[in-house]
């Protein structure tokens, strides 16, 4: 892969985790009013209508551009990349890509739908993301052990504290702003890989790689 289009895939991953912040503020910060009444129809470009309109497009984009900032470290080092990276960076992109098949699932396909085929939607929806879970935590740790063993292990550190700091502070929870703590080791990693394939465009040299990982 090219050095363009390496830098290219930089830009969309630090967008991607930029986006996965923003869409994970709580609605309150930007005036969205807490009432247990339901407004069907709330006023254009009001904090509402903000939640419920822009949100979710927002979400499916940045759920597109974390896919595709991880597709671009993957082909980055493609041509130099161990069994570590190689088959762990397989499996990250398509356990990822079925998570992201689950999030656009669960936020579009059940929209206006009856209430059998909604519920089957939902059903398909979290089937994929399970069988995303399933195959990208294995293939995560893989590529984190992959890149932590090379001459430039930074997207190794960064995507191996997303993937303990994640789980954690959505375990411990933080009241009003949980989902928006979770997601910051998410949107930080990102933005490192972005800024690892926008500065360093070309893979590890290939001795370096196969003294680090033979």
């Amino acid at each position: 892969m090219n050095e363009q289009r390496t830098r290219l895939f930089g830009l969309v991953a630090v967008l991607g985790g930029v986006l996965s912040v923003l869409v994970a503020v709580p609605g309150r910060w930007y005036g969205v009013p807490q009432t247990d009444s339901y407004v069907f129809h709330p006023d254009p470009f009001s904090p509402l209508w903000i939640q419920r309109a822009v949100i979710p497009g927002l979400t499916a984009v940045a759920t597109v551009c974390l896919v595709a900032g991880l597709l671009g470290l993957v082909l980055r080092d493609r041509p130099v990349a161990g069994r570590w990276r190689r088959w762990g960076g397989v499996g990250a992109v398509i356990g990822l890509t079925f998570a992201a098949l689950s999030v656009v699932g669960l936020t579009y396909l059940s929209t206006g739908r009856g209430a059998a085929e909604g519920a089957t939607a939902d059903l398909l929806s979290l089937a994929a993301g399970g069988i995303g879970v399933l195959v990208f935590v294995p293939s995560l740790v893989a590529l984190v052990v992959g890149y932590v063993l090379t001459a430039r292990p930074y997207p190794g550190y960064a995507l191996g504290a997303a993937a303990i700091l994640t789980p954690y502070f959505s375990y411990i929870g933080l009241e009003n702003v949980g989902g928006l703590v979770a997601t910051l080791p998410v949107g930080a990693a990102w933005v490192a890989v972005g800024i690892d394939l926008w500065t360093h465009p070309a893979p590890v040299p290939r001795p370096d790689e196969e003294s680090a990982e033979s």
